[in-house]
């Protein structure tokens, strides 16, 4: 897992969690944005893909997923975006992902690099 240091010490991330914002004009939203606080581990990436599930009843235009306020991750955490791409293909505007670099952006890159990255990051970690 990644995480951060403070005062010289290594300080593990706070445990994530998972924002549903939806904007557009009911019933149905054009965006739906799934912030994640936190750390993105396993766990966290499990309520991401269900917090996906849900988002896309009633079916939205874009889905976007909001990763600027993640500060520490895991190898199944990283999946866990893989999983949002899959879920959302078929939307109009398809999945979009906010980073402004950190560790929201390095997770990112690690999902991206191939399931092979992300299988072998998980043989050396935990969750």
């Amino acid at each position: 897992m990644r995480s951060s240091t403070r005062g010289g010490h290594e300080v593990e991330p706070a445990a994530g969690t998972v924002q549903t914002t939806r904007s557009g004009s009911p019933p149905t939203a054009t965006v739906v944005t799934l912030t994640i606080r936190g750390r993105l581990d396993g766990a966290t990436g499990r309520n991401l893909a269900d917090a996906t599930r849900a988002a896309l009843e009633p079916t939205p235009e874009r889905l976007d997923i909001d990763l600027r306020e993640v500060n520490g991750f895991t190898p199944m955490g990283a999946n866990a975006l893989l999983q949002c791409r899959d879920l959302g293909a078929a939307l109009v505007d398809g999945v979009h992902y906010r980073t402004d670099g950190g560790a929201g952006g390095d997770a990112l890159l690690i999902a991206y690099q191939g399931p092979s990255v992300v299988e072998k990051a998980a043989e050396g970690g935990t969750d």
